[in-house]
């Protein structure tokens, strides 16, 4: 067995893949985007199009 494996998972690729995640996380908290509170489920996708479309 590889040293830094355990039970066949490389140590090394699941610290990267958790790191990877936390950036994701961190880049989604970043992102400003503002939603009118009256907006309705059904016109969430279109609001949401419409606020990345603002900020780009």
């Amino acid at each position: 067995m590889k040293q830094g494996t355990t039970y066949g998972i490389d140590v090394e690729r699941l610290r990267l893949f958790g790191d990877a995640v936390i950036a994701i996380a961190i880049t989604l908290l970043a992102l400003e985007m503002t939603i009118p509170e009256q907006v309705g489920k059904e016109e969430l996708g279109h609001a949401l199009v419409e606020a990345r479309t603002l900020t780009s």
